[in-house]
Parts: structure tokens; sequence; C-alpha cells
């Protein structure tokens, strides 16, 4: 798991974060080369232990790099 930092309101917080393609760790910017189906999965837990885990399936129909950038998950 990657430690990043993060911020919710006024309050800072670390938390370990985990990036998924197809089942397999994934770097942003490694670039996808095969066309196909995809999932990628964002697995996050803070330092209060809330977890939250989102999936997104996607089809590529041509190579390119994929980069991913902080996103907004909520905790139910």
């Amino acid at each position: 798991m990657d430690q990043r930092l993060g911020a919710s309101g006024d309050h800072y917080y670390k938390k370990n974060v985990q990036v998924e393609l197809n089942g397999e760790e994934w770097t942003s910017g490694t670039p996808i080369t095969e066309k196909g189906d995809y999932a990628l999965s964002v697995q996050a837990v803070d330092q209060a232990g809330h977890a939250a885990e989102q999936t997104i399936p996607f089809k590529l129909y041509h190579s390119t790099v994929l980069a991913a950038s902080d996103a907004v998950v909520k905790v139910n």
C-alpha cells in the first residue's frame, strides 16, 4: 500500500491507498498496451480505520497511458 497525505475539510490525515488494474498492482502512468476490458480498483484506509473501495470498469479500444488522480470516495 502507498502512503499518501489527504485532507478532509480542515483535517489532514495519512491513508493507505492500493490501486489495481484487473487484480494486479498498478502504478499511475503505466501504459496499457492491450485492447480489451479492464477494471481499475482503488482501496483506501484512513488513520481511523475507515475503509473505502471503488472499482471502475472500462473498455480500451486503443493503447494509451492512463493516469490516476486524487479521487473523492465516500465511506458508507
